[in-house]
């Protein structure tokens, strides 16, 4: 079977695909001789996935869980009579297509342990028992986006830590308040935090530290959870140190990367944020932390400048592709003897 095939997507106005958004394009084919196909589908598919090991007294454990998302199909080529079998005459044919990714879905993601991903793909079925399918797709990705425009409201947290002193006559407290701006940040714009500490103790904070963390969340077949939780040290920003009976008014930044998705809307995966302010004590008192949870999301395409979006590689995502083709079964160990797997090796080549 000699098929070449093509995927060309419009690209969509905010620089990816969204939930709820169309996914419209046209796919175009080859064929270079008459070729009966059972069917020729055009799908739009998504899934998530998450695979890991455990190891106890030598025993290994591997855990998997899968979940689909998208599996919208549109038939190519149809028979106008009962038979099975469609007859493709020799030529070059083309179908526009448009497709509505549901609402609920997750961003595109991708770790050491899981991914979740979405695809455009068109597979071209043969019939017999010895023939084998041919497949053509091409990755798409799915970001949930919010307009920086939109008016948010300020979230405020504090928190009271009591030390405990020897021989003190007074309550030894450390009261801090945090203000960030925005709840919900874009990917590759800081978080402003403004805070506030009274130090109304006889111990010195040495630093405050403003961290952003990020949960991860792999939950397999059987209902297996995995966990990772991780502090991303460039996102991150020190203060210097508060006296002891002292107040402290401060404003610091924290830088976000552009890569950075929060992953909702999916029971194998699912990627959390927190902003930790941290007093720094010393020994023998434990730090006093406020947390702060928080949603990253994907700012549209107009909002972000060329280099960063290079560092997101937006643009290999939603420009005009071409498909990568795949076989979906290996065929027969004797096939190679046959006539016809040297004609498409030859067309494929």
């Amino acid at each position: 079977m000699g098929v070449t095939c093509k995927v060309l997507l419009n690209r969509p106005r905010v620089g990816f695909h969204t939930p709820g958004g169309p996914v419209i394009g046209v796919v175009r084919y080859t064929i270079d001789k008459p070729t009966k196909f059972t069917e020729i589908v055009l799908s739009v598919k998504g899934e998530g996935k998450c695979n890991w090991t455990t190891s106890v007294n030598n025993r290994t454990t591997h855990y998997s869980g899968r979940e689909k998302y998208v599996d919208m199909k549109k038939k190519l080529q149809l028979t106008n009579t009962s038979e099975r079998e469609l007859e493709v005459a020799t030529g070059e044919y083309e179908e526009n297509f448009c497709f509505y990714l549901p609402n609920c879905i997750p961003s595109s993601y991708k770790d050491g342990v899981g991914s979740i991903s979405y695809r455009v793909q068109i597979k071209f079925v043969r019939p017999g028992v010895f023939q084998f399918n041919k497949k053509f797709y091409r990755d798409i990705m799915v970001r949930e986006y919010r307009n920086a425009i939109l008016p948010q409201i300020p979230l405020q947290v504090n928190s009271k830590k009591t030390l405990f002193l020897m021989f003190s006559a007074k309550e030894e407290v450390i009261v801090t308040n945090c203000t960030i701006n925005k709840s919900v940040l874009l990917a590759g714009f800081p978080a402003e935090l403004n805070i506030f500490v009274s130090n109304n103790s006889t111990v010195k904070i040495k630093k405050m530290n403003a961290e952003l963390v990020s949960h991860n969340a792999y939950t397999s077949g059987n209902g297996c959870k995995k966990k990772i939780s991780k502090t991303h040290k460039s996102c991150s920003q020190s203060s210097g140190s508060i006296k002891k009976s002292d107040k402290a008014e401060m404003s610091l930044t924290l830088p976000t990367k552009p890569d950075m998705v929060t992953v909702r809307h999916s029971s194998v995966i699912t990627r959390e944020y927190e902003v930790h302010i941290t007093a720094v004590l010393p020994f023998p008192h434990r730090n006093q932390c406020l947390k702060i949870p928080v949603v990253i999301e994907t700012p549209a395409l107009d909002m972000v400048d060329e280099a960063t979006l290079e560092n997101t590689k937006i643009s290999s995502h939603v420009d005009s592709y071409s498909a990568v083709n795949y076989l979906e079964t290996p065929p027969p160990s004797y096939w190679e003897v046959m006539c016809e797997d040297k004609e498409i090796n030859k067309n494929n080549g």
